[in-house]
């Protein structure tokens, strides 16, 4: 299982007849998070005619939502929203700051602007993929300790850590769906002689290496 969001906020500006829209998206976690943050851009531009969002929640998408704050229905907060569908994104809140140049857009224009200033602020930005992992912890022998150790390595999604007693424990998070190969793996380096435990799920952020070693 895997989803898309984004972690470091990106922020791109759009001008159109002489109005501004000032799109940023960035990682949230909650609703209130969402709130707090419109709040605050409020706050900032109380000079601005319109702070128009849309935000979606969960690994599933499970929870949407989106504002016009006053712009004709339809032409703000449901054109960002689905820039973020259109990205597979979630776990992110779209923002658009507007400030009224004096020229109307229309609706069709209007919808085209919100669209394109948060499109520009998700081109800015890195999307990154959140994959599930297991937690595990593989016992072995010393003697087979570096070539275990570097077989959960390169399937492992957060570093590997090692603990020394009477055996070695390698403790990983890796894909959840790798594990029968990491399994079986294991088996043929060793003998089958190891001991496996498994534990909690967590999403982890896919790094660079791992894209080649986990497919």
């Amino acid at each position: 299982m895997e989803y898309y969001t984004v972690f470091t906020p990106a922020t791109a500006e759009y001008e159109i007849k002489k109005s501004r829209f000032i799109a940023r998206i960035e990682h949230i976690t909650s609703p209130r998070q969402a709130s707090d943050i419109c709040a605050g851009l409020k706050k900032e531009h109380y000079k601005a005619n319109h702070v128009c969002y849309a935000y979606i929640l969960g690994e599933n998408a499970r929870e949407k939502k989106f504002s016009d704050a006053g712009e004709p229905a339809g032409t703000a907060g449901k054109p960002i929203l689905g820039v973020l569908e259109a990205n597979g994104l979630t776990d992110v809140l779209a923002s658009v700051v507007r400030y009224f140049g004096g020229i109307k857009l229309g609706a069709s224009g209007l919808t085209r602007a919100y669209s394109t200033a948060i499109a520009n602020s998700v081109n800015s930005c890195e999307i990154v993929k959140m994959i599930l992992c297991r937690k595990i912890s593989v016992e072995a022998d010393y003697s087979d300790y570096e070539k275990v150790r570097q077989m959960v390595s390169s399937f492992s999604a957060t570093e590997v850590i090692s603990d020394f007693a009477h055996k070695v424990n390698i403790n990983a998070a890796i894909p959840e769906d790798c594990e029968e190969k990491l399994l079986a793996a294991l088996r043929e380096i060793t003998g089958g002689k190891f001991g496996f435990s498994r534990y909690e799920t967590q999403f982890v952020k896919e790094t660079k290496s791992q894209k080649t070693s986990i497919s």
